[in-house]
């Protein structure tokens, strides 16, 4: 739906390269999840839940992970990521090679993912302690 190029006055043409549209597409969905999660947030800070409050970053962290696995949509337009880079490998050296290389990005992928979970989890986990010791003490 976005434009390849737009017209900036007489004669004057802007184009648009594949990884601005593609920004724009991935950015849609995260902003909207991060502005209600922000009014939640806040919201529950203004009624003194600061644990529901917290719970931004998390949720925050993980609507970003969501964001990382659309972002293999962005090879419909044109920018070059790894499922798309993968394909010119396949292509440049046969499909003998596919598995092997889909699996290597696969691996990529997961690990990336898992990494992130993890770093999430420990997060909501810490800050829960912390929440729980202030609330307490």
């Amino acid at each position: 739906m976005v434009p390849n190029e737009i017209s900036v006055g007489s004669g004057f043409d802007l184009e648009l390269p594949p990884w601005v549209k593609a920004s724009i597409a991935l950015a849609a969905s995260p902003l909207g999840f991060t502005s209600l999660s922000l009014h939640v947030a806040v919201a529950a800070w203004r009624a003194n839940d600061r644990a529901a409050a917290l719970l931004f970053v998390p949720n925050w962290l993980n609507g970003f992970l969501i964001t990382i696995l659309a972002s293999s949509v962005s090879s419909l337009v044109g920018v070059h990521e790894l499922v798309g880079r993968c394909n010119t490998i396949i292509n440049a050296t046969g499909s003998t090679h596919m598995i092997a290389v889909y699996l290597y990005a696969a691996t990529i992928f997961f690990v990336f993912c898992s990494t992130c979970s993890v770093a999430v989890r420990t997060l909501k986990t810490f800050m829960s302690q912390r929440l729980i010791a202030a609330s307490v003490g």
